[in-house]
């Protein structure tokens, strides 16, 4: 079996074991149905110096979800890259901004990386999308070491 194979195989076994549940307040949220450490370490891996919240597991099932479903095996990056986008309403980009101080860091990032933007909605776009790139590398980092 290819390392690739592996790769999609695992990520099945994570993907099949997430599920989305609901808070009393009415927010819905995934987490693992059944607790395994090892699938418990590679999400952990994926967050990186990241306390755990509802966005990055959310991008995980996407992930997981684009890596699963990529007929290409050869390149997950590259499906990735084409999968993923930023929400669209600003009220999801401006909560994203709102989770975590250290988000300011990705709308930097996408400010220097690129200055050309017209408005502040698209870098904060951009920051958010970054994020997201930022957690499926590691997500697919994680699985290959596993």
């Amino acid at each position: 079996m290819s390392k690739t194979a592996v790769i999609k195989k695992i990520a099945q076994e994570i993907y099949d074991n997430m599920v989305s549940s609901t808070r009393e307040n009415g927010s819905k949220y995934y987490h693992l149905k059944e607790t395994t450490q090892w699938q418990t370490d590679i999400i952990h891996k994926a967050h990186g110096e990241s306390m755990p919240s509802d966005f990055i597991y959310d991008v995980i099932r996407d992930v997981l979800g684009i890596i699963v479903y990529t007929e290409n095996e050869e390149d997950f990056q590259e499906a990735i890259d084409e999968s993923l986008e930023a929400d669209i309403y600003t009220s999801d980009l401006t909560a994203w901004l709102h989770d975590n101080n250290s988000n300011v860091y990705y709308l930097t990032e996408a400010m220097v990386e690129y200055g050309s933007f017209e408005d502040g909605f698209q870098f904060l776009s951009m920051a958010q999308l970054i994020h997201k790139r930022e957690i499926a590398y590691a997500l697919i980092e994680a699985l290959e070491e596993a």
